[in-house]
């Protein structure tokens, strides 16, 4: 059975070399090709992720020729991945901030399961108040338009059934910047058997520990370049009704 790993990357070059190669070593006994979207980097992370093939690890290379943001990134790395032809896909993002052993546990729970759809849990501690707020409105938002409890609605760590992860991008918007939103609503309102494993979320792998859609915010305060992030992301949850 084949797997595709997929995610997006932007800017990731000093640790995505570690983080793929992780994963690679821990789901070592399944036959294994990464996708990964790189959304217009401007440091050496094409460079990187090309030698990762000198390494033994198949990995397809796609490039954005423009910064498109993590949502549309997201997509295509999905859609890549479902064409592949791939039983399962797991996607995550490519800033290294979970662990192979836990991204091993969710494809395997997916795998030996009846589920559709499993989603990793993140745990981490030390969070700032307005991360907290942040994740307890994504959750809010779920509820109110399905009517059924997401515990992380944004968690970008998922693994698919090919033909559940097909139905699911039917329905999202084109170049949204938040698939992720959309797909814990859509999979709960589709009724998709949903489950679910906590993982330890740490740092991004790298000298700079934020991940990027934070921005250079300070422990307390969100940063403008993500409140103006939250504002797109609101005006597209209330548009499409899914």
């Amino acid at each position: 059975m084949t797997v595709s790993i997929v995610m997006p990357v932007w800017n990731e070059a000093e640790g995505i070399k570690d983080f793929i190669t992780e994963i690679n070593a821990s789901i070592s006994n399944e036959a294994v090709i990464f996708w990964v979207v790189d959304d217009f980097s401007t440091d050496d992370s094409v460079a990187e992720i090309t030698n990762i093939s000198n390494i033994g690890i198949d990995v397809r290379l796609l490039q954005n020729y423009e910064n498109m943001g993590h949502g549309p990134s997201t997509l295509r790395a999905l859609k890549a991945g479902l064409d592949s032809g791939a039983e399962f896909i797991l996607s995550v993002d490519g800033d290294g901030q979970f662990l192979g052993r836990d991204i091993e546990k969710i494809l395997k729970s997916l795998k030996t399961s009846k589920c559709d759809v499993f989603e990793g849990i993140r745990i981490r501690h030390g969070e700032p108040n307005y991360r907290r707020f942040t994740s307890m409105m994504t959750r809010t938002l779920i509820w109110f338009r399905v009517r059924k409890w997401a515990s992380d609605a944004n968690t970008p760590l998922r693994a698919y059934r090919s033909d559940c992860l097909e139905m699911l991008l039917k329905d999202i918007p084109e170049n949204s910047p938040i698939p992720n939103l959309f797909i814990s609503a859509l999979s709960r309102k589709r009724n998709l058997k949903i489950g679910s494993m906590e993982v330890l979320f740490g740092d991004r792998r790298g000298s700079q520990k934020t991940g990027t859609t934070w921005g250079k915010s300070k422990s307390y305060l969100p940063s403008r370049r993500f409140l103006k992030f939250c504002a797109r992301a609101t005006r597209e949850w209330l548009i499409n009704k899914i």
